[in-house]
């Protein structure tokens, strides 16, 4: 039984942490195709956001 719930959090982390990655991976793309000022401040702002998470 304990097994299980150590199993499930850690599916939950690696799950989390896919997130983050794609999170990433998506703002790089937008940061790579649009190099607004207000674009690139966001995004900053979210990978700052995400860092500190």
């Amino acid at each position: 039984m304990h097994q299980i719930i150590i199993m499930k959090n850690f599916l939950i982390l690696i799950s989390n942490l896919v997130n983050r990655i794609s999170y990433i991976v998506f703002i790089v793309i937008i940061f790579i195709t649009e190099a607004d000022v207000f674009k690139n401040y966001l995004i900053v702002r979210i990978l700052r956001k995400l860092l500190i998470e």
